[in-house]
């Protein structure tokens, strides 16, 4: 009960998948660092935090390299959507 637990589901034919991350009622970190997979290093990925509805843009890249996922309360959970951004 003191790590973070935290997972990706991909879909690569869809271009889009989930984050789902859960801060332990022992975990003494506040922040956790995921390297997700399956992605695109060249493109744009948007991603939404389902519980403020916020969105940020990152490149595929900077994903594969590292995500840093917050959750101020303990226990407390994160749901990000992620989708790749067409390029135009």
């Amino acid at each position: 009960d003191n790590v973070w637990l935290s997972y990706q589901l991909n879909r690569p034919a869809q271009s889009d998948g989930i984050i789902i991350a859960f801060r332990r009622k022992d975990c003494d970190e506040e922040s956790l660092v995921v390297k997700l997979r399956g992605l695109d290093p060249k493109v744009n990925y948007e991603l939404i935090d389902e519980d403020s509805n916020l969105a940020v843009t990152k490149t595929g890249e900077e994903l594969i390299k590292g995500l840093t996922l917050i959750a101020k309360d303990k226990p407390g959970s994160l749901l990000i959507i992620y989708k790749m951004v067409p390029s135009h």
